[in-house]
């Protein structure tokens, strides 16, 4: 029987008996454990990203950066443009109904039922002046209104107010019917309806125009003071009303004559 020599142990091997390991296929066992291990890797690290948006620390230029980026709409949002008056301001703090009480009365210049002019700048100044706009001349709700005012005249005279009635009739038309009534005060012709218009007191319908039953009381400096928006002949407590606005806006000027010098 033949015995096969047993294999004599290399310097820094182990005399285990086993044969060598291929030194190629060691080496190519740890490429694939190395590649297996990155991918591996590939897979649980997040996706690359630009280091500004991951939250730089503080006070590298990355986070400068991010600053400035986000810090730019804010900026545009704040920016306004100039802006007006607030719409909400103008409709609830102003009125803004024409010759509103407490604004400049509208200037007018406009012939009476005798043809002479009349202009309230010849008023401002001296005396308050009561504005009856009515209609139509000879109607019978503009006959009652202007009788009740005619009865009453001696108070506001005594008080020294100025009183007009005023409509868009002719100044022709308007001496007859102050004539029929002898009215005490004279009655201006607002024909082209300006006056009216400037007041608030004008309507139109289709190609008729007239004024509408309002008063206006203007003070002695030309400022609105009272007015009756929607005045009403038979109802007394429209006319009592317009009589105590007359004299709320005397005591003063009677309280001044006995104060002043």
């Amino acid at each position: 029987m033949l015995h096969r020599p047993r294999p004599v142990a290399r310097p820094g091997c182990h005399a285990t008996g086993r044969r060598r390991p291929d030194v190629a296929h060691t080496l190519r066992s740890v490429v694939v454990a190395s590649c297996a291990v990155c991918l591996v890797g590939a897979c649980s690290s997040p996706p690359f990203e630009n280091p500004s948006k991951q939250g730089a620390p503080a006070g590298t230029d990355d986070a400068k950066g991010d600053e400035r980026v986000d810090a730019a709409p804010a900026a545009a949002a704040g920016t306004a443009e100039p802006k007006g008056p607030s719409v909400a301001a103008s409709t609830n703090d102003v009125d803004r109904t024409p010759a509103a009480v407490g604004t400049e009365a509208p200037a007018f210049r406009v012939r009476d039922d005798e043809g002479r002019w009349v202009q309230l700048s010849d008023f401002r100044g001296k005396r308050p002046v009561l504005l009856l706009f009515y209609p139509k001349d000879f109607t019978s709700g503009c006959t009652a209104e202007l009788s009740n005012f005619a009865a009453k005249h001696d108070l506001f005279a005594k008080q020294g107010v100025a009183v007009f009635g005023v409509s868009i009739d002719p100044p022709e038309r308007h001496h007859a019917f102050r004539e029929s009534l002898r009215l005490p005060f004279p009655l201006l012709a607002d024909e082209d309806g300006s006056v009216s218009a400037a007041y608030g007191a004008l309507a139109e319908q289709g190609d008729q125009r007239f004024s509408l039953r309002k008063v206006v009381l203007v003070d002695r400096n030309g400022i609105v003071a009272y007015r009756n928006e929607s005045y009403r002949v038979g109802d007394a407590r429209h006319f009592d009303e317009v009589v105590e606005a007359v004299a709320r806006l005397s005591k003063p000027a009677e309280a001044g004559e006995r104060t002043g010098p």
